[in-house]
């Protein structure tokens, strides 16, 4: 929930809402609670599919691959969510979805995609942590493919800090930002454009408008 109200809910509106890669469901699930009845889900993990439909309590959550799923949809949504969905895509694919999500949004409609971020310091770790991984984006990257399919794309870094205790948000609010500063400064000395990197955001966050 924190994560979605800290990324998501200002980018979404009403209408007709689709999740490509909705796991268990926890996502759909906080729509839901936010009011947004009109969203689905579509997940290739038929198990998950099912613990999904269990937890959010709605049916049109479909076992299929969003590029089988999206292939007859024209102008369908008016937002189309995926979280962690595109670097497991491979390369030569990604065309092929990301033309099928545009197509089946409505004008004006958007897509909201989650990546991890390969600027992160850890990004190495995040790359190979997962067999699965196909592909990697940086702010720059990310941005560049999303325009080849979209007017308007805004690159987000996504907060996953939620600091609850005062120790843990004087280490957020006070610890962290010097540190981060010190090693800019740092990457700034050594050169060659690293200063500039997004590298304290683990994900990143692309809002694309069609």
């Amino acid at each position: 929930n924190n994560l979605c109200e800290a990324n998501y809910a200002r980018h979404m509106g009403d209408g007709r809402i689709l999740e490509i890669g909705c796991g268990k469901g926890y996502i759909l699930k906080w729509m839901q609670n936010k009011g947004l009845a009109n969203s689905e889900g579509v997940d290739l993990s038929r198990e998950d599919v099912v613990l999904a439909r269990k937890y959010v309590g709605i049916e049109n959550i479909y076992h299929a691959a969003a590029l089988q799923y999206l292939a007859g949809k024209v102008d369908a949504y008016d937002c189309i969510i995926g979280k962690d969905i595109l670097e497991h895509v491979e390369k030569d694919k990604l065309d092929d979805l990301l033309s099928l999500i545009h197509r089946s949004l409505k004008p004006g409609g958007k897509a909201i995609l989650q990546v991890p971020n390969m600027d992160w310091i850890m990004a190495q770790h995040e790359r190979y942590m997962d067999l699965t991984h196909e592909v990697g984006f940086t702010r720059e990257s990310f941005g560049e493919i999303l325009r080849l399919y979209f007017r308007d794309v805004t690159i987000y870094p996504v907060k996953y800090e939620f600091p609850k205790s005062l120790k843990a948000k004087m280490v957020a609010n006070l610890a962290k930002p010097v540190l981060v500063r010190l090693t800019r400064l740092l990457l700034t000395i050594l050169g060659e454009g690293a200063g500039a990197c997004w590298f304290e955001y683990r994900e990143i966050l692309g809002v694309a408008r069609k």
